[in-house]
């Protein structure tokens, strides 16, 4: 990764085959997903296909679930973190359907969401937490209908995340001493969010979205412009 476009990596020479001049030497790139460089490459072609997913004319939003401090070494000394990785992002799905559904008060209507774990926050520190892109409404599978909204409280976001990553805590690790009902004693007013209610993504620019999702997609462990040498 530090030789990636320096001469160590090798190279290629470009000169125009008529007359023999322009020469233009193009460094090779080492293609690593962690690379800085080379991740914004990667992040970019994986959000084309992504976006090709994505509703026309619907809005979308951006939605944080975090996990609280005292539930982190937890996740991190555990013996399968990618099914547990997998299985925390699916609750994103679950919760969010199920907000939506309270708020028109209408078990038919499904969402869609594209969920993002980061596993650390910007300090680096072991911080797994879920970036969402929630499509703004719900599909009605009864009468073919789509449900818009564009306000979503917070309370309720907070509560909701609460119980289903609570109860999936206690489904998969037991009550971890007591650590479980703490935390429901702890929190009267459920987890941390961020609803998103100030940042919409409106799909009339496919460009535009792209370039919002890249980042939460695969981000480098330390941004370029933190590194001094």
């Amino acid at each position: 990764m530090l030789d990636c476009g320096s001469k160590a990596s090798g190279f290629a020479v470009y000169q125009c085959l008529s007359c023999g001049k322009g020469h233009y030497k193009v460094h090779f790139s080492c293609k690593g997903k962690v690379c800085p460089q080379c991740g914004k490459r990667y992040a970019r072609e994986s959000m084309i296909k992504i976006a090709t997913r994505m509703f026309p004319g619907v809005h979308y939003r951006q939605v944080v679930l975090t996990l609280p401090s005292q539930l982190r070494p937890f996740f991190y000394n555990h013996p399968d973190q990618g099914k547990l990785y997998s299985q925390f992002m699916s609750l994103a799905q679950d919760c969010l359907e199920e907000l939506i559904q309270n708020k028109f008060n209408s078990k038919s209507l499904k969402t869609g969401c594209i969920v993002f774990i980061h596993t650390h926050g910007r300090n680096g520190s072991y911080n797994p937490h879920l970036h969402v892109i929630l499509a703004e409404g719900g599909f009605n599978e009864k009468t073919a209908q789509w449900r818009r909204f564009s306000f979503l409280s917070l309370a309720p976001v907070r509560l909701l995340w609460q119980k289903h990553l609570l109860n999936f805590i206690s489904e998969q690790m037991g009550s971890l001493n007591g650590l479980v009902d703490k935390l429901w004693t702890d929190y009267p007013e459920g987890f941390y969010v961020y609803p998103g209610n100030d940042k919409k993504v409106p799909t009339k620019s496919y460009k535009g979205l792209i370039l919002y999702l890249t980042k939460y997609l695969a981000s480098p462990p330390i941004g370029v412009s933190r590194i001094t040498s």
